[in-house]
């Protein structure tokens, strides 16, 4: 018996020696607690940075159109502009991180609409959502998420209360099932901006 138990462990000796090397040797720690944490370092990184720019490009949209409608409330588009004319003023104005070059809002990200209202209480009523409520279902969106809203500019006269609204479908990047900022179909996630002035009495 004491003669199988000493075979034995001739044996396994260098395996538990191993063993034992291989508990207190700590090379490669590092690479492995890398890959452990890789994963979830980068998504965060990139959320963040998702997230940021998504909050620029919000901002950027709501500076363009509050450069461009003061053209329209001091009476400088008067008989001048069209909606491809306020296109292209806010998209002048977006330092190129918005896709909006096209003069068609069928087939463009972004989509304006200027129109004078009675008063500022109407204009809250004047306010409308651009686009379809099926596209607002992420679990089952449609293909294509079509505008509601027909763009329009009309600057009015002097004295006039005027609504201008742009939206625009923001690309979202990062797709992932415990973080995306889409909120609509196609991976988009919709940017709006409203201003609501009185012409000067021009």
């Amino acid at each position: 018996m004491k003669n199988r138990q000493s075979w034995t462990r001739r044996l396994l000796y260098p395996l538990i020696r191993r063993s034992h090397k291989l508990a207190k040797d700590e090379k490669g720690a590092v690479a492995v607690e890398f890959a452990l944490l890789a994963v979830p370092f980068f998504s965060l990184v990139l959320a963040i940075l998702e997230t940021a720019i998504m909050f620029l490009a919000q901002q950027i949209l709501e500076s363009a159109l509050q450069d461009s409608t003061r053209f329209v409330r001091t009476g400088q588009s008067q008989a001048v502009w069209d909606i491809d004319e306020m296109r292209m003023a806010i998209c002048s104005r977006t330092y190129g991180m918005f896709d909006c070059s096209a003069t068609d809002a069928t087939t463009d990200r972004l989509l304006v609409v200027v129109e004078p209202v009675t008063d500022f209480d109407a204009a809250v009523a004047a306010l409308g959502m651009p686009i379809d409520e099926d596209c607002q279902d992420l679990f089952a969106p449609p293909e294509e998420c079509e505008w509601t809203l027909t763009e329009a500019f009309d600057d009015g006269a002097g004295s006039d209360v005027i609504i201008a609204q742009a939206f625009y479908k923001w690309p979202v990047i990062l797709n992932v099932p415990w973080f995306n900022l889409a909120t609509q179909a196609g991976g988009n996630r919709l940017l709006s901006a409203a201003r609501v002035f009185k012409n000067e009495p021009f």
